[in-house]
C-alpha cells in the first residue's frame, strides 16, 4: 500500500512540473531547438516555445513539446542543424500556433532524419492554443518525405497548409484520417515550384515564400482565392518583388501603415543570404504601378528567418530570429513608402548554449465562443461589478469568475450556476479601490470550456464613462462620451493589439458613429483618452 501512494505521490508531482500557464496576449513565442544538454544533431532534438514578454525582455515560460507518444499526441522534434526547419505561424484570429515537424522520440532516429521516409517516420502537425494546450496527434506520411517539414499554417485549428522542398504547397485536417493533398506547385507561366519554405495568411490570402529557381521569391497562392482546399492553384510572385532581392527568403509580414490603411501597403521579409545580403528586406505598394518597390534594408548583411510583427497608428514593431541564435525587435516609424527609420535591431533574448532559435509569432489569443463571449468591468459604490453574454447558456453547468492582480496569475473568486432567467453578473465587493484583472470560465456541460477576455478594474472605472451601442454590432456602433470633459482621441483596438482606427473627438461631441462593416468579426476595444485618463470598453462585432 505504501509503495502505492509513493508511485501515485511521484505521477501527482510530475503532473505538477509539467503544467503550463496560459499565454498572455501581447508576449512573444519563438521556437527553441534543444534543451542546452544533449548536442544539437540531424537526428532530433527536443522542442520548446518560449514566452517573452517583449516590454521587459524578461522570459515568462517555456513550454516544452512531446518527446514520447502520450494518448493520441506523438512526439515532435526537429533537426539541431537544419536551419530551413521550425517556421511558427500564429493564425489570423490569433488562436492557435502552428508548426511542423518529425514523429519521432528524442535519440531514436540513427540517421539524418531529413533522409527518412513518411511511412518510417512520419512528419507531425503541431496546434498550439492558448491555454499552452498541445495537439500532434496529426501524422502524414506523404508529406516532406525524404525532405524537411519546414512550414505549417492553420486559420481554425483544423484546416493546414504545409510546405517542405519536395511538393510545394500541401494541405490535409487534423481531425480526419486524410493524407495531405497537393494544392499548388505551379506558377502561371508554367513553372515548377516544389520548393518551398514558408506558408502564412494575410488579408485572407495565402502567401508562401522560396529561395528556389526564378520565378518567385514571396508568392501569392491563387489569386483571389482565398484559402484555397483544392488543387490546381498557381502561386504568381508579387508584383515588383525582384527575384535576386530577397534572394534567400523565409518568413514575411505585410503591414497596413497606417494602420486604418484599407489595404496592406509594406511588406518585411526577412533574408538568411549568407553572402552578405541578408537581412530585413522593406518592400512598398508603389500606387501608380501596382507593384512593390524596394525602399531600404535592416541590419544588412545578418541573417533572418523568423519574422512577425504589429502595427499601432504609424508604427511597425518586429519581431525576428537573428542568426538562430537572437531574438530581437525592430522598431520602423517611417511612412510605408520610406526607408526604415532603424537600421539596427534591439536585443530581447540570446539561445541559450547548445540551443537555436527558429520561428517567432505573437502569443495566441483565446478561441472566443462564437465571438459572443464579451466580459466588462465598471466600479459601482467601490465594487467591481462585472457583466457578461455567452451565445448559448444552454450547453452549460455554471460559470467560473477568476481575478488576478497582475493580469496572468488568476484565481477562483466564485462559481455562479447558468440560470436562463437572471443577467450574466458578478459583483465583487472586495475591490478595494486595487487595480484588479478578471475573466469568466464558461464550463459546459460535455465537460469542455471557454475563457472570456480579461476585463481591467480600476478605480478610475466608471460605469457612466463609454457606453457602446448596438453591442454585438454588425454594420456600425455608438460611443456615447457625453462624460468625457475635454478634447479627446478615440482609438479601436482589435484583440491582436493594433489599433485599427483612431479618430479626435471634442468636448462639445456628445457621442461618435463609427462604421464597422470592413472589420473583421471579433472583439474590438474602444479607448478614449482623455486629460492623461484612458477609458476602455470592449464590444463585438458579429
Amino acid at each position: 500500500m505504501k509503495k502505492n501512494f509513493s508511485f501515485l505521490f511521484l505521477i501527482c508531482l510530475a503532473v505538477v512540473a509539467n503544467a503550463q500557464a496560459p499565454f498572455t496576449a501581447g508576449n512573444i513565442v519563438v521556437l527553441r531547438v534543444g534543451d542546452g544538454t544533449n548536442t544539437l544533431s540531424n537526428k532530433g532534438n527536443a522542442l520548446f516555445l518560449d514566452e517573452y514578454n517583449p516590454i521587459t525582455n524578461v522570459k515568462v515560460q517555456s513550454i516544452s513539446l512531446p518527446t514520447v507518444t502520450n494518448g493520441t499526441n506523438q512526439p515532435i522534434v526537429l533537426s539541431g542543424t537544419a536551419t530551413s526547419e521550425g517556421a511558427l505561424t500564429r493564425s489570423a484570429n490569433g488562436n492557435f500556433l502552428t508548426f511542423a515537424g518529425y514523429a519521432s522520440a528524442v535519440g531514436a532516429s540513427t540517421v539524418s532524419l531529413s533522409t527518412t521516409t513518411g511511412t518510417a517516420v512520419p512528419r507531425v502537425i503541431a496546434i498550439i492554443k492558448s491555454d499552452a494546450s498541445i495537439n500532434t496527434s496529426k501524422t502524414l506520411t506523404n508529406f516532406a518525405s525524404t525532405n524537411n517539414p519546414r512550414g505549417a499554417y492553420s486559420n481554425d485549428g483544423n484546416s493546414v497548409w504545409l510546405v517542405s522542398g519536395a511538393k510545394g504547397l500541401q494541405y490535409t485536417t487534423v481531425n480526419s484520417t486524410d493524407s495531405a493533398i497537393v494544392i499548388s506547385r505551379i506558377t502561371s507561366t508554367g513553372t515548377n515550384i516544389t520548393n518551398l519554405r514558408t506558408v502564412n495568411e494575410f488579408n485572407g490570402q495565402l502567401f508562401v515564400s522560396t529561395g528556389s529557381g526564378s520565378a518567385v521569391r514571396v508568392g501569392i497562392v491563387g489569386t483571389g482565392t482565398g484559402l484555397p482546399v483544392d488543387t490546381g492553384k498557381v502561386i504568381n510572385p508579387i508584383p515588383g518583388l525582384p527575384i535576386a532581392n530577397p534572394a534567400s527568403p523565409y518568413a514575411f509580414f505585410a503591414a497596413k501603415v497606417p494602420s486604418t490603411a484599407p489595404i496592406s501597403n509594406v511588406a518585411y521579409v526577412a533574408d538568411d543570404n549568407t553572402n552578405g545580403a541578408g537581412g530585413i528586406k522593406k518592400y512598398a505598394l508603389n500606387i501608380l504601378t501596382n507593384t512593390y518597390d524596394s525602399v531600404g534594408v535592416i541590419d544588412a548583411g545578418s541573417v533572418y528567418r523568423g519574422l512577425t510583427g504589429v502595427v499601432n497608428g504609424t508604427t511597425v514593431t518586429l519581431y525576428a530570429t537573428r542568426n538562430s541564435d537572437s531574438l530581437v525587435t525592430i522598431t520602423d516609424n517611417a511612412a510605408y513608402n520610406a526607408a526604415p527609420s532603424s537600421s539596427t535591431y534591439t536585443l530581447i533574448a540570446a539561445a541559450p548554449t547548445g540551443t537555436v532559435f527558429r520561428g517567432v509569432a505573437l502569443a495566441p489569443i483565446p478561441v472566443l465562443a462564437d465571438n459572443n463571449f464579451v466580459l466588462n468591468a465598471t466600479i459601482e459604490n467601490n465594487a467591481a461589478k462585472l457583466n457578461w453574454s455567452f451565445s448559448d447558456i444552454s450547453s452549460l453547468s455554471n460559470f467560473t469568475i477568476e481575478k488576478s492582480n497582475d493580469g496572468r496569475n488568476f484565481s477562483t473568486l466564485a462559481k455562479e450556476i447558468v440560470q436562463s432567467n437572471i443577467a450574466l453578473t458578478f459583483t465583487d465587493d472586495k475591490f478595494n479601490n486595487i487595480t484588479s484583472y478578471y475573466r469568466v470560465k464558461a464550463n459546459k456541460i460535455n465537460g469542455s470550456y471557454s475563457y472570456s477576455n480579461i476585463a481591467v478594474a480600476s478605480a478610475k472605472t466608471k460605469s457612466s464613462d463609454i457606453t457602446i451601442y448596438p453591442n454585438p454590432a454588425q454594420d456600425f456602433i455608438v460611443v456615447n462620451h457625453s462624460s468625457i470633459n475635454g478634447d479627446a482621441s478615440l482609438s479601436l483596438i482589435n484583440a491582436a493589439g493594433e489599433t485599427v482606427l483612431v479618430k479626435q473627438i471634442s468636448k462639445q461631441t456628445l457621442q461618435s458613429y463609427l462604421s464597422i462593416t470592413n472589420l473583421s468579426k471579433g472583439i474590438y476595444t474602444v479607448s478614449i483618452k482623455c486629460n492623461n485618463e484612458t477609458i476602455s470598453k470592449q464590444f463585438i462585432k458579429q
